[in-house]
């Protein structure tokens, strides 16, 4: 951060993949910054001031939706391959499956549209939707349980209010299968909007 006369100049560095072909980046697995604020700054004060880092990395997904961001908007790029960090699923207690049965069974029904949380529980109800049908997905964060749960038919987001026939998510947090998963996928190529949306 520097002072410019009575301007603070904000430097966003953000996350992503590439996408050599075409010339876009990908905003990887997660759109936590507005789609305004990637696109040169526009929104920060005065609009020229606005600059825009990317740090590209090999091993992030190639997710579509609000991240995408073409080369000729980033002002500097750096290099950086870390492994993705792994949030792999654990095995559930036969408690924790009871649960997840009783939600499934007793407060969802087919059609709902729904909101997702990280753990054993949301895993477990994930798992006793299968026999459910067109069920929709508006959530903020994208899990593992959800990959078995959409390629099962369950998931068709046809119902849904608010972006019918769209998966939304602003995140996603789980394991290698998942990021695998949702690299290049048609599926979920509306799937990453900015946090604002998701959260309306």
């Amino acid at each position: 951060i520097t002072k410019k006369n009575t301007y603070i100049i904000v430097v966003p560095v953000l996350d992503t993949d590439s996408d050599e072909v075409s010339g876009s980046r990908g905003g990887g697995p997660s759109v936590s910054t507005p789609a305004s604020r990637r696109r040169g700054g526009k929104k920060i004060s005065p609009p020229e001031i606005g600059e825009l880092g990317l740090r590209v990395n090999k091993n992030l997904p190639l997710t579509y939706g609000d991240g995408i961001i073409h080369e000729s908007h980033v002002d500097a790029f750096v290099e950086d391959h870390r492994p993705m960090p792994q949030h792999p699923c654990r095995k559930r207690s036969p408690a924790e499956d009871k649960i997840g049965q009783l939600i499934a069974q007793e407060l969802v029904q087919d059609g709902a549209t729904l909101q997702l949380g990280i753990g054993a529980i949301p895993d477990a109800a994930l798992h006793a939707l299968s026999g459910h049908k067109h069920l929709g997905i508006h959530s903020e964060m994208f899990s593992d349980g959800l990959i078995d749960l959409i390629e099962t038919g369950a998931v068709t987001n046809h119902l849904k209010r608010l972006s019918p026939g769209k998966t939304v998510s602003a995140f996603c947090v789980g394991s290698q299968r998942l990021y695998d998963y949702i690299h290049e996928n048609p599926f979920i190529s509306e799937l990453f909007i900015f946090c604002a949306y998701i959260t309306l």
